[in-house]
């Protein structure tokens, strides 16, 4: 679980960071950037692997050819 949500504490209802938070709607949100960031950093993960296979291939080709 990522430290945002840690922080926050559903049997109290509060966010132990900001005594204001707390609410439904916040939490809601706080649940939805933690999925948008999860799914970000997913899609930069294959971008970087896919690069690094492109990469090994040309290598592989490169090698080949000498």
């Amino acid at each position: 679980m990522s430290r945002r949500l840690d922080r926050f504490s559903p049997s109290r209802g509060i966010n132990k960071t900001d005594p204001n938070f707390g609410y439904p709607d916040n939490i809601t949100q706080l649940i939805r950037d933690h999925l948008k960031l999860k799914l970000s950093l997913n899609n930069a993960n294959r971008i970087k692997n896919k690069k690094l296979i492109k990469i090994k291939q040309e290598e592989l080709k490169n090698r080949r050819r000498k």
